[in-house]
């Protein structure tokens, strides 16, 4: 679990924040806090986070299951959001929403297509395969495929591998 967390309410209102979430909301990179509320740095990025927030309250959070969307940040860089439930919230709290800068460019994703840049920052993320299969509702079959895609896209042999190339891309 990452460091930069916010509680929300069933209305997408933040209950609370760690003092990490406070710092990025602070430089804008990635997100903004308007009205109690995430928002993206861009309107597609609030449509997005809107939108992401609003499923997970109407379908997710009664399975249990998270949202992920993938951000870019205003200097090109990317992170991960996750919306997870949280049982036996307090004051109210009924989600988390961790945020997690990624230490890879977006303009290094160009290359992949829109699943494979989501199997990517999934694995950037630390998630495995199964894992990833779950979130996005596809077989791990598929995603194996994609990863295999992915590593040859960016012409490495693994994990690590992938890692080091997509953190070259920032520099």
């Amino acid at each position: 679990m990452t460091l930069a967390a916010f509680l929300i309410d069933r209305d997408g209102r933040i209950v609370t924040m760690t003092a990490a979430a406070e710092r990025i909301a602070e430089t804008a990179e990635f997100i903004t806090v308007r009205d109690g509320r995430i928002k993206g740095v861009t309107l597609y990025d609030t449509q997005k986070i809107d939108g992401a927030i609003a499923e997970f309250m109407y379908s997710a959070y009664r399975e249990g299951n998270t949202e992920t969307l993938l951000l870019i940040g205003t200097s090109g860089c990317i992170a991960n959001l996750q919306i997870s439930p949280l049982k036996g919230g307090e004051d109210g709290a009924v989600a988390i929403i961790d945020i997690e800068p990624l230490n890879a460019s977006a303009k290094a994703l160009d290359r992949l297509t829109a699943a494979e840049a989501e199997v990517a920052v999934a694995l950037l993320a630390g998630a495995r395969a199964n894992e990833i299969a779950l979130q996005r509702n596809v077989s791990v079959e598929t995603v194996r495929s994609q990863i295999k895609a992915i590593y040859s896209k960016f012409e490495v042999r693994g994990h690590v591998e992938l890692i080091a190339a997509l953190s070259r891309s920032v520099e």
